[in-house]
C-alpha cells in the first residue's frame, strides 16, 4: 500500500480499497480475457441500504483492495441503469447486492446474494481465485518438480493472486530460459513483474513490444507503474534515496506520460514521513500542475487528504482545489462537484462554491436520491 494512503488511513482519511473498472461490460470481458483474470461484479441499486454499507465500509478496506485488485477486474453495475438491465439478461439479479464472480469466458464462478463483512468478502474472493485456475493441482504439480512453462505461469499467477511473492519462482525459471521471446515466456515475464528494482523489470522493458502484442498496452503501462510504486514504497520505508531515484528514473524512461506526477507524488510522501509541511506543500503544488493524466480516485483522495490535514495553509488548499477541479471535470458527477464546492467554501470563496454546487445540482438530476440529498444538504451551507 502506498505510504500516503497508509498515513491518511491512520488519521481518518481515505483508504485505497478496490479500484473499479469504468468501462462497459463488453470492455471488462475483453480486459479479463487479455489479462486472464476473472471479473468481480457488484450488482447494486442506489436505494439499497446494504449496498451502501459495502461501498462505504468494505470496498474501501485496504486488505480487500489488495486481494481484489490483484486478482480481479472489478466492476460496479447499477441494475436500474441501461448497463445493468443488459447485464441481467445473462446474469439474473433478484436481490441486492448480488455479488457475481465471472470467468473471462463469461461463465459464472460464484454468485453470492447479500452484503458481506470484510473478512467473509476476502475469503470469498480468495476461494474463487484458488478454484478458478485449478491452483491446488498446479501447486501439487510444481511442488513435485513440474517446471513446464504452462505450470510455472499458472503457479506464478496463483502466488500473485494470493498475495505471496513469486519473485524466487520467476527468477529461477527465467534464468534457465535461452529464448525469452516465446509467447508463454513473455506471459510469465508480464505476470511476474512486481518491483522496478528487479531483473524481471528489465526483461519486461526489453521485451515490451512483444508483450504488448499479448496484453493491451495500457495493461503493460499499469504493470510498470505499479512496479515503480512498490519500489518507491520500499525506498521510503527504508529511507533509501538511491532506490527512490531508481523508481523515478524508470518511470521517466518507461512511462513518461505519468513520470512527473509520480515523482512529485513521491516527494509528497517523503515530506509526510519527514513531517516537513513546507516541502509537502511545494511537492503538492507541483503534483497538481502535472496531474492531468492521473486517475480520478487519486486526484480526489490527494485533494481531500491535503485539505483535511493541512487546511490552514492557503497554498495547500489552493492545490487541493486545482486537483478537485481536475477530478470533477474527469468524473463529471455531482459528488465530485460538491467536493469542489466544499473546498471553495473552506477557502472562503462562496461565489465559486455556489457555481460548483449549481453544477452538482444539474448533474444530480440524472443520479440517485443520495446524490440529490448531498446537493441539498450542501446548499444549506451557502
Amino acid at each position: 500500500m502506498s505510504v500516503i494512503f497508509f498515513l491518511s488511513a491512520l488519521v481518518g482519511g481515505f483508504s485505497q480499497g478496490i479500484t473499479f473498472f469504468k468501462g462497459t461490460w463488453e470492455e471488462a470481458l475483453a480486459k479479463a480475457k487479455a489479462e486472464d483474470r476473472p471479473i468481480f461484479v457488484d450488482a447494486f441499486t442506489t436505494w439499497c441500504g446494504p449496498c451502501k454499507v459495502m461501498s462505504k465500509s468494505v470496498f474501501t478496506d485496504n486488505r480487500v483492495g489488495e486481494v481484489y485488485n490483484a486478482g480481479f477486474i472489478n466492476m460496479k453495475i447499477d441494475m436500474e441503469q441501461a448497463e445493468g438491465l443488459r447485464f441481467q439478461e445473462t446474469y439474473p439479479v433478484s436481490a441486492y447486492p448480488t455479488l457475481y464472480y465471472i470467468a473471462p469466458d463469461g461463465q459464472v464462478l460464484k454468485k453470492t446474494v447479500g452484503a458481506q463483512q470484510i473478512e467473509s468478502f476476502i475469503r470469498i474472493g480468495q476461494s474463487v481465485l484458488a478454484n478458478s485456475g485449478n491452483s491446488a493441482s498446479i501447486t501439487e504439480a510444481y511442488e513435485k518438480g513440474d517446471r513446464s512453462p504452462e505450470v510455472v505461469y499458472k503457479y506464478i499467477k496463483g502466488l500473485n493472486q494470493s498475495g505471496k511473492s513469486s519473485l524466487k519462482v520467476a527468477n529461477e525459471y527465467l534464468r534457465g530460459q535461452q529464448d525469452l521471446t516465446t509467447e508463454i515466456n513473455r506471459k510469465i515475464i508480464f505476470e511476474a513483474l512486481q518491483e522496478a528494482d528487479s531483473r524481471i523489470f528489465d526483461l519486461l522493458v526489453q521485451n515490451r513490444q512483444g508483450i504488448a502484442v499479448l496484453f493491451p498496452e495500457p495493461a503493460v503501462s499499469e504493470r510498470i507503474y505499479n512496479a515503480c510504486m512498490k519500489t518507491a514504497d520500499k525506498a521510503l520505508a527504508n529511507n533509501s534515496e538511491e532506490l527512490l531515484k531508481e523508481a523515478k528514473e524508470k518511470m521517466r524512461l518507461h512511462y513518461p506520460q505519468r513520470a512527473k506526477a509520480f515523482a512529485f507524488r513521491m516527494d509528497m510522501e517523503k515530506a509526510l514521513l519527514e513531517k516537513d509541511v513546507k516541502a509537502y506543500a511545494k511537492a503538492l503544488d507541483l503534483f497538481a500542475k502535472s496531474a492531468a493524466g492521473e486517475p480520478v480516485s487519486l486526484l480526489r483522495q490527494t485533494a481531500q487528504y491535503a485539505a483535511k490535514q493541512h487546511g490552514s495553509d492557503a497554498s495547500v488548499v489552493g492545490s487541493a482545489i486545482a486537483l478537485s477541479i481536475l477530478a470533477a471535470e474527469k468524473a463529471n458527477t455531482s459528488g465530485h462537484y460538491i467536493d469542489l464546492a466544499e473546498l471553495y467554501l473552506q477557502k472562503g470563496d462562496k461565489k465559486s462554491a455556489g457555481a460548483a454546487a449549481a453544477k452538482a445540482k444539474s448533474l444530480s438530476e440524472n443520479e440517485g436520491p443520495d446524490e440529490k440529498q448531498r446537493v441539498k444538504d450542501f446548499s444549506g451551507k451557502l
